[in-house]
């Protein structure tokens, strides 16, 4: 998690599932709403980049 982070973008469907769950886990928690934001933008970025790698 840490190493996605520092990058700041996903390489894999594995990553994207790995922050897929952390968000499951922390969402609720209003103290890491922040965390969740960042993981939410970085999972995005990952979709659309995959989106518009197939639509080439």
């Amino acid at each position: 998690m840490k190493q996605i982070n520092q990058r700041g973008h996903l390489k894999s469907d594995d990553e994207f599932r790995l922050l897929l769950n952390r968000v499951d886990e922390i969402y609720a928690d209003d103290g890491k709403k922040d965390e969740v934001e960042v993981l939410n933008k970085l999972m995005s970025d990952y979709e659309n980049s995959k989106m518009s790698k197939l639509s080439d």
